[in-house]
């Protein structure tokens, strides 16, 4: 059976083949290609690819060999190039000199000091580095001197013009009060204030006679005091004054006052008005009062010791 079976096959197999033809292979089956030997265990052997493929590497190893040669020098050169314009860096510190002096009444100090800084160089270059420094110490000279002096001191008042000054000179009995002769003798008072308008100076004496403008004397009305300058639109002076030939001024207290008769604008705490008197007296020492003003309030010409305008209170002699 074994012997029946076996020729029916290989009758079969030439059945087939005469009839049949041989299937093309496929597509991937290709037997010129090397991957379809190595798939089928054939033997293979190295083909023109490889060769190909081996030399197209060489000529890019090559390539790479002679752009290094190439690339290597130029940067060499750069670097060179660049070191050589910035091979060399200098800081420089200005030399401070530093000069104190203390004085005061009883001593004096004086005290110098100069320092000079380090000067340091450094120089820099591809192939050596040089570096040079110079230092030089700083000298401080300190000298303290003390003196003690012993003073003796004498209270003295004295009288000073200020403003604009005289044209003219005047008399004897006269003296200078911004820029106007104003009159002396036993007892002058003279008001002068701070920007222009029409100030009033008024005086109540120890008999409570009122002196102003309005009422300017001599008189007895005005116990012989007299009001001898007047000015309506400038910073004075007004003044009013009893003259060495006329009648003594009554003994007592006086009230001086400052009358802001017209100003533009009016006195505010913005606008301040300061209004000063100097009162001269023969036997003693001459009186400054000084007051600023904030307000336009008026006491019409009464001055006394409760007088929003009053500048200060003196006694005579």
């Amino acid at each position: 059976m074994a012997t029946s079976n076996r020729t029916k096959v290989v009758q079969s197999y030439f059945l087939v083949s005469a009839t049949l033809p041989p299937p093309p292979p496929l597509p991937r089956e290709d037997t010129d290609n090397d991957y379809y030997h190595r798939r089928r265990g054939t033997a293979w052997l190295p083909t023109a690819n490889c060769t190909c493929l081996s030399s197209f590497l060489a000529g890019l190893a090559l390539i790479a060999l002679l752009a290094i040669s190439i690339i290597i020098p130029i940067l060499v050169t750069l670097s060179t190039i660049s070191n050589e314009m910035s091979s060399t860096t200098t800081t420089t510190y200005i030399m401070v000199t530093s000069s104190i002096t203390t004085a005061t009444t009883l001593s004096s100090t004086s005290a110098t000091s100069t320092s000079t800084t380090s000067t340091s160089t450094t120089s820099t270059s591809t192939t050596s580095t040089s570096t040079t420094s110079t230092s030089t110490t700083s000298t401080s000279t300190t000298t303290t001197s003390t003196t003690t002096t012993s003073t003796t001191t004498t209270s003295t008042t004295t009288t000073t013009s200020t403003g604009i000054s005289c044209t003219k000179i005047c008399t004897s009995h006269k003296t200078c009060e911004a820029g106007v002769c104003v009159g002396i003798g036993y007892l002058s008072c003279t008001l002068t204030w701070s920007r222009a308008g029409d100030g009033d100076i008024v005086l109540r004496t120890p008999n409570n006679h009122v002196i102003y403008w309005n009422h300017a004397g001599p008189s007895v009305s005005t116990d012989q005091g007299y009001l001898d300058v007047d000015d309506k639109n400038g910073t004075g002076p007004e003044n009013i004054f009893w003259s060495n030939s006329s009648s003594v001024p009554p003994t007592g207290s006086y009230y001086v006052c400052f009358e802001p008769y017209l100003f533009n604008p009016n006195a505010s705490y913005s606008i301040p008005i300061t209004a000063t008197v100097k009162v001269r007296r023969s036997t003693s020492t001459t009186l400054i009062f000084t007051r600023t003003f904030t307000s336009p309030a008026r006491d019409y010409y009464v001055c006394n010791s409760g007088s929003i305008t009053l500048l200060g209170s003196f006694t005579y002699p």
